[in-house]
């Protein structure tokens, strides 16, 4: 079974096709990235500072002191080692620095790699990306669409393969996710959407739209899932 959104099909039973709803959902999207922007940058730079000077005045205070405390400090050194990690990886994921830095090509290499090594995941990556056309915002938002068709396989599928291509071709831009998951009942799904429920499907949707493209998906129970995705680049959010 398959659902297919478009510009002219949609699938969703609401109205988001006027355009005031559509500036509306931009103006929103822009908004949550440039607060995802300022978090990101006040974890690293404020949170994490403040985590390494007390781990600088740890390793200090361990070499003053004897041995019996040393298997102490040395335990919550491990401990704030743990967390400056984590504010780390937190940080990139409401912004990674590479989208930036390096650009969309990069971003994706490198959310691949951490996915595949947090979740024991193999995903096969393919990427044909020209990136000296490819606009900042238009880079953010691919990037959020393949973050969150990651996400949701880590979270629902039960998958242990994932094949990924973000392909461009002319003035388009192909993403597709497939997974050898547990698949779902897609009319079911989109019920739930409805209802609150699934939302990371619901902002993928809202995401391609946003870019005027087209998305596909096509499930079965214990067949996997398969969602393909395309963006014309003469558009920009």
């Amino acid at each position: 079974m398959k659902i297919i959104s478009s510009e002219k099909e949609k699938s969703f039973e609401n109205s988001k096709d006027s355009s005031d709803l559509v500036n509306l959902s931009r103006y929103l999207i822009k908004a949550q990235e440039e607060e995802r922007k300022k978090i990101a940058r006040e974890l690293h730079d404020e949170i994490g500072q403040i985590l390494t000077a007390i781990k600088i005045n740890l390793e200090l205070l361990k070499r003053k002191i004897g041995k019996d405390f040393e298997g102490q400090i040395e335990e919550n050194i491990n401990l704030i080692n743990r967390a400056i990690e984590e504010v780390r990886d937190i940080s990139l994921n409401l912004r990674p620095s590479l989208i930036d830095d390096l650009g969309l090509l990069s971003a994706i290499k490198w959310l691949v790699d951490k996915v595949k090594e947090k979740n024991n995941l193999n995903i096969e990556l393919s990427l044909k990306l020209e990136q000296k056309g490819i606009p900042k915002d238009f880079s953010i938002t691919i990037f959020r669409i393949i973050q969150e068709g990651l996400t949701n396989v880590v979270r629902h599928a039960e998958a242990t393969e994932v094949s990924l291509k973000v392909i461009q071709e002319d003035d388009e831009i192909e993403i597709f996710i497939k997974d050898n998951g547990k698949g779902f009942d897609i009319k079911q799904v989109f019920k739930d959407i409805s209802k609150g429920r699934f939302l990371g499907l619901l902002g993928i949707k809202e995401r391609v739209e946003l870019l005027n493209g087209r998305i596909e998906i096509k499930s079965e129970i214990q067949k996997g899932t398969e969602i393909k995705i395309n963006i014309p680049l003469e558009r920009n959010i």
